[in-house]
């Protein structure tokens, strides 16, 4: 995936490493195989990415402006 875009005009870039990455995508997953809310899930997902960009300082997430 190429963010270079996202980067040069919204000053964004990813929060999570890889391996966090690939656990919030396994476990979307396994709850769609599952037949579990994924759409809950994804809110959750979503939440938590937020805050975890806030805490990292990130403008477009709530953190300090640079």
């Amino acid at each position: 995936l190429d963010c270079s875009l996202a980067a040069a005009r919204l000053h964004w870039h990813g929060v999570w490493n890889f391996d966090r990455t690939a656990q919030e995508t396994v476990a979307w997953y396994r709850a769609h195989q599952e037949g579990g809310d994924v759409g809950a899930l994804t809110s959750r997902q979503i939440d938590t990415y937020q805050r975890d960009a806030a805490g990292a300082g990130l403008p477009w997430a709530g953190g300090p402006r640079s």
